[in-house]
């Protein structure tokens, strides 16, 4: 899940680039190129066939020197369509921010015996370092450890 820069053909063949971002649901990107019959992004996404590929898309703008992520996400659509002049077509990738892959991912029902709330949080986030997320939690002056497991709590009843 390490991200890598994209060679130049992938740049040269790149037509637009549309990044949607939400607050009360997932932020979404939409990337357009324009492509040869010799592109090898054609080659690629031909050999995929329908099934889209979760490879992770990262859009960095850079204003004077200084770079800004615009999007940290996952590619979750590709449509290859015909182009208007012969010998070159029209690829879209559609993708959703790393929320996606999140989901993907299911850890409900994880137990957490006998920890403070700022382990647990830190404990659930480390889940997710594959993709570069740092579990950096700030604990409460004052604590509350819970005594009894969920587990023997149930028991009792």
């Amino acid at each position: 899940m390490v991200p890598v820069p994209v060679p130049r053909a992938v740049l040269d063949a790149l037509t637009s680039i549309e990044v949607t971002h939400n607050t009360g649901a997932a932020s979404g990107f939409k990337l357009t190129f324009t492509l040869t019959n010799r592109s090898p992004l054609q080659t690629l996404f031909l050999v995929a066939a329908g099934q889209t590929p979760m490879l992770r898309v990262i859009i960095v703008l850079t204003i004077d020197g200084t770079p800004q992520v615009l999007m940290d996400g996952v590619m979750t659509l590709n449509q290859l369509a015909p182009g208007s002049q012969p010998g070159q077509s029209t690829l879209t990738v559609i993708g959703e921010d790393l929320t996606k892959a999140m989901d993907l991912i299911d850890f409900s029902g994880f137990p957490f015996p006998a920890m403070p709330v700022e382990a647990r949080i830190a404990l659930i986030i480390a889940k997710y370092a594959v993709f570069g997320m740092i579990p950096l939690v700030i604990p409460s002056l004052f604590t509350d450890v819970p005594i009894l497991s969920s587990v023997f709590q149930r028991s009792r009843v």
